[in-house]
This record gives C-alpha cells, sequence and structure tokens, in this order.
C-alpha cells in the first residue's frame, strides 16, 4: 500500500442513516439517564443551533446532542476487513458504562469505491496539519487518513500489506480525532495520532 497518497473511509447511504440513528438513541438515552439522575443536562446543540446550554427537560431524539466533556468523544467506529472490500463496521458507545443504551451496534458497509483508498495529490483538505485524522459529519461520514499518519504508519514493521491484513478504528472528539491501525495477523496495535505505538 505504499503508492497511497490518502486513506478514506466514508460511510454512506443506508449505513449513514444507520449510523445517525444509533448515535441519536445513544444521546437521547445519555440525555435520559443523566436528567432521571440529576436534574438537567448541558448540552453542545439545540433545534439545530449550535451553543452550549442547560435544560430540564428531555428533548426527542436527535434534537439535541449532549455535551460528553471538555474533549467528548464516545463513540468509537471499527472497521473490520470481513470479504474485501466489504467491512464490518462496529459502533462502541464509550461514554457512560454501564447505560441502559444500545452499547454496540454491527453491520456491513461497502468500501467497494477505489475513492475509499486513493484521494488524488493536490486534493485540498480543509487542515492545517498533515497528521491529523481528518473526520467530517455531514450525511456521509468521512474519516481520512492524511500524508503524515501515512508516513508514521511505513515506519510500524507491520504495515505494507494488502488493506485486507488490517483493521482500523476512530474515535472522534471536540479536539480532533484518535485512531488506531491494527495487524490482523499479529494483534499488534498503531497509534495514529499521536498517542503510544504497542
Amino acid at each position: 500500500m505504499d503508492n497511497l497518497s490518502v486513506v478514506q473511509f466514508v460511510i454512506d447511504g443506508s449505513a449513514a442513516e444507520q449510523v445517525h440513528a444509533w448515535q441519536e438513541r445513544s444521546d437521547w438515552e445519555y440525555m435520559r439517564s443523566r436528567l432521571e439522575a440529576g436534574g438537567r443536562i448541558i448540552v453542545t446543540a439545540y433545534q439545530g443551533v449550535r451553543m452550549l446550554r442547560e435544560l430540564d427537560f428531555l428533548p426527542e431524539p436527535g434534537e439535541a446532542v449532549p455535551y460528553y466533556g471538555a474533549v467528548s468523544g464516545t463513540s468509537r467506529y471499527q472497521f473490520t476487513p470481513r470479504a474485501f472490500p466489504t467491512y464490518q463496521l462496529t459502533l462502541t458507545n464509550t461514554g457512560f458504562p454501564p447505560s441502559p443504551c444500545e452499547p454496540a451496534k454491527s453491520f456491513d458497509v461497502d468500501l467497494a469505491n477505489p475513492a475509499c483508498w486513493l484521494v488524488p495529490p493536490g486534493h485540498a483538505f480543509h487542515t492545517l496539519n498533515s497528521e491529523n485524522i481528518l473526520f467530517e459529519e455531514e450525511a456521509e461520514l468521512t474519516f481520512t487518513l492524511l500524508p503524515g499518519i501515512l508516513q508514521k504508519l511505513s515506519t510500524w514493521p507491520h504495515w505494507g500489506e494488502l488493506p485486507e491484513a488490517y483493521a482500523w478504528e476512530f474515535q472522534p472528539t471536540s479536539v480532533g480525532c484518535l485512531g488506531w491501525a491494527e495487524h490482523l495477523a499479529s494483534g499488534k496495535r498503531f497509534a495514529l495520532a499521536g498517542l503510544d505505538n504497542l
């Protein structure tokens, strides 16, 4: 995989709808549990307006985004290859165990589009640091490993095999996106975003 300039994971279509629905349910269950425990909840967005505020009532599912802390980031996205280029996407909520919400959800997502693996050189990304994982969430969700990350990966002894040799895990936060690559044959993990590598 040495010839790749950028690696992207794009979740779109019905898979993106499933992710958004799961996240809305997780957020709503978290807010419900906080409201029952303390009487008020803090949200970062309400009815489409991004603003930190307190609520003393339970909003409708999808109507508000709860505040999970200064760094936030309670959802993990794990891509495990099945019959390449199809991946199993496992969503896990790490923010509030034990929880009444569905703690994890798995389904297949097809990354067959070659654009998921190669973005032409010169493509403009809105980031200053090429060693970041860029997370974008609109109708579709996109995780982009920028060239600096791939340069770091090239120093890892387990890097360089076919794409299906690796699983990938991402955890978006309010200050960036954490990420790990796992070499499936050895079980070794590589931290992509400046954390210690195992």
